[in-house]
């Protein structure tokens, strides 16, 4: 992490407003609906490229891939870890619903709700944990750090992250339904080879563009 002695380094939380065109595809991946992955690849990796130069115009030093090929900060995770699964049985997916903070400001989060974007809209899918827990996003995690790098080819920038979810936020929207302990099936690392891909859900905030490792997690 870069210090600055001489002025405040800028940055952002990570997660900024998605294309129209891209938003309705992710939309549409969502739902479940036929998308063409060549297609939607391409676009996402010209908003990574659009995102990152419009960061670099407006002056921040420290910028991000604005997480504009996922659903959302919290979603996307299920699709790369194994053990966590679409549930079998119907259930709400508004997990915001279940907050504290929800149920004293309903008023607030019925507007957010009616905006369109994935920061206003609740996934139709409940995910639960249904077993060990093991990172199997490797594939897109790769594919992510590429757009950004090469989105920040010939850019002005201190730094770039790309913004990760935390375990406790996954451990609180996935419910446990593995019939052993809770440690057992969704904190046990399922991996003995070395080195090992993962033991747990990832606790780092955050992964440098530079490093394509995946961090090592701790329960």
């Amino acid at each position: 992490m870069k210090r600055s002695m001489d002025r405040i380094l800028t940055t952002h939380v990570g997660s900024l407003p998605r294309p129209d065109d891209l938003r309705d595809l992710i939309q549409n991946k969502a739902r479940g609906e036929a998308v063409d992955e060549a297609v939607f690849a391409a676009r996402v990796k010209s908003a990574v490229a659009e995102t990152v130069r419009r960061q670099t115009e407006a002056g921040i030093d420290i910028v991000a891939d604005g997480e504009q090929g996922r659903t959302g900060f919290i979603p996307y995770v299920n699709e790369r870890l194994a053990g966590i699964e679409p549930s079998p049985t119907v259930e709400s997916a508004n997990y915001w619903g279940q907050s504290r903070e929800y149920r004293a400001f309903p008023e607030f989060y019925a507007w957010t709700a009616s905006l369109p974007g994935t920061a206003g809209q609740t996934g139709r899918t409940r995910w639960v944990c249904t077993g060990p827990v093991s990172y199997k996003g490797h594939e897109a995690l790769q594919r992510d750090i590429a757009n950004l790098k090469a989105a920040l080819a010939g850019q002005r920038h201190e730094e770039a992250f790309m913004p990760a979810v935390s375990p406790s936020n996954q451990m609180r929207c996935a419910k446990n339904t593995a019939r052993s302990s809770r440690r057992d099936s969704c904190c046990r690392s399922t991996t003995r080879s070395s080195p090992p891909t993962t033991s747990c859900i990832p606790r780092r905030a955050s992964r440098r563009a530079g490093n394509g490792r995946q961090d090592a997690s701790r329960c």
